[in-house]
């Protein structure tokens, strides 16, 4: 009987290993690990009609809270696409980066980069007039980008 060395154990061992690793099926990334974008126009409490709407919005410390019935895609380079997903009415609560970046504007100025603070009391100001609000998410799920246009 032939003694079989370590190394062409080892060898044997390690061309099985790569054998499997070919053979295990790869898993796609989940929806919740890739950068989204939420959308919708903010026309207040007081709306009763169906388009997506914010009708709360609250900042509190490094967080998000608003109730709103969004729009949800994946594709976060166009405002907004035929593949966003329509989410229902309910409370959601994101957390903001400590980088994120605040913009408004509309068609004639262009988009401005705008302060945490002027954000905030835009917000407020415009609940109701029915300016879009976008916010884009990153894989942690935190808000990195939130724009205010008409």
């Amino acid at each position: 009987m032939k003694c079989i060395s370590k190394k062409r154990i080892i060898v044997s061992v390690l061309m099985v290993a790569f054998l499997l690793g070919l053979f295990v099926p790869r898993y796609e990334v989940s929806a919740a690990s890739k950068k989204a974008r939420y959308w919708a126009q903010l026309f207040g409490p007081d709306y009763k009609g169906d388009a997506q709407n914010f009708k709360t919005i609250k900042f509190k410390k490094n967080k998000l809270v608003i109730k709103a019935s969004l729009k949800k895609g994946n594709n976060v380079k166009v405002y907004s696409s035929p593949d966003d997903v329509n989410l229902k009415m309910k409370k959601r609560t994101f957390k903001i980066s400590k980088k994120c970046k605040f913009y408004a504007g509309g068609a004639e100025d262009g988009i401005n980069r705008i302060s945490r603070k002027e954000f905030k009391s835009y917000t407020k100001k415009y609940m109701g007039s029915g300016l879009a609000l976008i916010i884009y998410t990153n894989k942690k799920g935190q808000i990195y980008k939130m724009v205010m246009k008409c």
